[in-house]
Order: C-alpha cells, then sequence, then structure tokens
C-alpha cells in the first residue's frame, strides 16, 4: 500500500480534489434548484401535483432499465 501511495500519490490527491470539486459543484447546483421549486410546490397545489407525479415517472425509468437486464 505504501509504494502505491509512493508512486501514485500525487495523481491520487489530485484525483481526489477533482472529485471533491465536481460533488461540490453538483450539490450546489442540486441545491439551487430544489430550494425554489420545493419552495413554490408547498405554495401551489396544481404545481406540485404535476411535479410530483413528473418527478414519479422518472424514479421508474432505473427500475425498468434493470428488468431490461
Amino acid at each position: 500500500m505504501m509504494s502505491f501511495i509512493e508512486t501514485y500519490g500525487g495523481q491520487l490527491l489530485a484525483k481526489t480534489w477533482q472529485h471533491l470539486y465536481i460533488s461540490g459543484i453538483s450539490l450546489i447546483l442540486g441545491v439551487l434548484v430544489a430550494v425554489p421549486l420545493g419552495v413554490a410546490l408547498t405554495r401551489t397545489k396544481r404545481l406540485s401535483t404535476v411535479v410530483i407525479s413528473i418527478a414519479s415517472m422518472l424514479q421508474t425509468i432505473p427500475a425498468l432499465a434493470l428488468l431490461a437486464l
């Protein structure tokens, strides 16, 4: 293990920071979309019904893909 870290330590650190950066950006974008959408859904019954229906349909897609395997 130590030889791996000695050989690839710099690359491992760079890839770790790259992963954290990408994860952080996606988290921030998700919050920027989800919070205003959540506020809007709590205020509008009709909009909440539409968005929840669409989200439910989108959640079934991965399950259908697994069944196709």
